[in-house]
């Protein structure tokens, strides 16, 4: 697991400055974390707006409800294990943006049908 928190961070910021605080490197990855539940935000709009019967807006709403229990539940256990250290809050925000965009990715199949 601590591989693939490496391999995150590594690949979230590879284009930003290996001289930054932890401080700031927290606040990056909570930023790109705001950047992509904005863009998940739009689309499940979307989604919502182009579904046809109450049934269906119905199901979607619970599958998010659910959906946004799992992130935050498999977000906390993932950056726990890092509890303490000053890394924790940026691998709970790499984790969340990972886990958002492939909701985006599943959102977005609505409108391939």
């Amino acid at each position: 697991m601590k591989t693939i928190a490496i391999i995150l961070l590594l690949a979230g910021f590879h284009n930003q400055s290996f001289s930054q605080s932890q401080m700031e490197l927290n606040r990056n990855a909570a930023i790109e974390f705001e950047k992509s539940d904005a863009k998940l935000n739009s689309i499940y709009k979307k989604v919502m707006a182009s579904l046809e019967t109450q049934v269906q807006k119905n199901d979607l709403l619970a599958a998010q409800r659910a959906w946004i229990k799992y992130k935050e539940s498999h977000c906390n256990a993932f950056a726990n294990q890092y509890e303490g250290g000053s890394i924790n809050s940026m691998i709970y925000s790499i984790c969340l943006k990972e886990v958002t965009d492939e909701r985006i990715v599943q959102l977005n199949r609505y409108n391939e049908h």
